[in-house]
């Protein structure tokens, strides 16, 4: 599962190279939706970057990617493997 850092590292011409050796050695990404739209609006807002870069990086992520759901049970899930017995 890939994280937005990584994905914002991946666009940022300066940490591009470090970032694009970890996704390279991953076949296929696996992104959860809220991720990929973390990623957006972190370059639009924060970065401030509007233009046709952005809207390519989306379609390479998407053409790059499997975009999962996520359920109830995976937030019960994630809470119980951190609580400790």
């Amino acid at each position: 599962m890939v994280d937005t850092n990584v994905l914002v590292y991946d666009f940022i011409s300066d940490s591009h190279e470090e970032a694009k050796k970890k996704l390279n050695v991953i076949e296929r990404m696996v992104l959860r939706f809220n991720i990929l739209v973390k990623f957006i609006l972190m370059v639009i807002t924060k970065l401030k970057i509007y233009n046709q870069l952005v809207k390519e990086k989306v379609e390479e992520i998407l053409k790059n990617s499997v975009i999962v759901r996520v359920r109830k049970e995976d937030f019960i899930d994630s809470i119980n493997l951190n609580i400790k017995n």
